[in-house]
């Protein structure tokens, strides 16, 4: 008998619950030390040619891993009533070390000292204007994403919510236990097709812990094309995401998580200028940890 009530009281303490109202929040000026590594990679199957076709329009596409880990600030830098948040993410210092065309590299980045050499090693400067870049976004209470970056594509935006595992939540409130699903586009669209990705998520409220909720995320997505480009070659593009995410209720923002996934995209076909023919898949992936630095 005893052992069944044991076994029970995790669900009686569930019911016993009262529902809960998830919103982003925060006042401008806050900010959280916290502990981040961000690790993202690009990786091609396919013909040879075909690669190495794509490979040569930007320098980006032959970082083969690149690991991003050390202390780093999210701070809430905009806060008015009427409008989204804003916050930005940003490494105080950071380890980089990954592989970039078959070479391994390793360099170490402080945003308290100039770096050095970036004229003469065109990779490092290339890391360290991501490492000095940082992130910012605006977000709503319902924690829909607005990236501050006038360049970003849909597999971008994609892989920004991979690294950054943000959950929108509905306007209701939630018990532990409950799933929800919600479905939207990518704002961003393709700058040649138009094409945007239809996203997918899938979220549970595991826990809840005092103030601190825990919330296992999971993302879906695809071009919104059905896998055809307007020359009528194949060009699909899927994403897959998972998480496990502490959400902080007093502070109204993500305290911690830890995320993967992956964007992958075939293409096949003919360029429709050249005649050249291609065949080939492009494999983004990303994974992410942040959690919280002793004070």
């Amino acid at each position: 008998m005893l052992s069944l009530f044991a076994a029970s009281l995790p669900l009686v303490v569930a019911v016993m619950q009262d529902p809960v109202t998830f919103k982003y929040d925060g006042k401008r000026g806050q900010s959280n030390k916290v502990d981040l590594r961000s690790k993202f990679g690009i990786g091609f199957e396919g013909e040879e040619a075909s690669i190495d076709l794509v490979r040569g329009l930007s320098p980006l596409l032959s970082l083969e891993k690149a690991v991003f880990e050390g202390p780093a600030t999210v701070e809430v830098t905009r806060a008015p009533r009427a409008a989204p948040l804003e916050i930005r993410v940003a490494f105080d210092s950071a380890k980089v070390s990954g592989s970039y065309d078959e070479e391994e590299y390793e360099y170490s980045f402080d945003k308290a000292k100039a770096a050095d050499g970036l004229e003469q090693d065109k990779l490092k400067a290339m890391l360290y204007t991501i490492f000095s870049a940082g992130g910012s976004y605006r977000l709503a209470k319902n924690g829909v994403v607005t990236d501050q970056d006038p360049n970003q594509d849909p597999a971008g935006e994609a892989l920004s919510l991979i690294l950054r595992p943000t959950p929108r939540f509905p306007d209701r409130a939630l018990k532990v236990g409950e799933t929800w699903e919600l479905e939207w586009e990518s704002r961003t669209q393709e700058k040649d097709h138009k094409g945007r990705i239809k996203f997918k998520q899938t979220a549970t409220f595991e826990s809840l812990d005092g103030p601190r909720a825990v919330i296992v995320w999971k993302l879906e997505g695809k071009d919104n094309r059905d896998g055809k480009d307007s020359n009528g070659n194949v060009n699909e593009v899927k994403v897959k995401g998972e998480a496990k995410v502490t959400f902080d209720l007093e502070q109204g923002r993500v305290a911690a998580y830890e995320a993967s996934g992956e964007i992958r995209t075939v293409a096949k076909g003919e360029d429709p200028n050249s005649g050249t023919a291609f065949d080939l898949s492009i494999i983004l992936k990303g994974e992410s940890k942040m959690t919280p630095r002793p004070d």
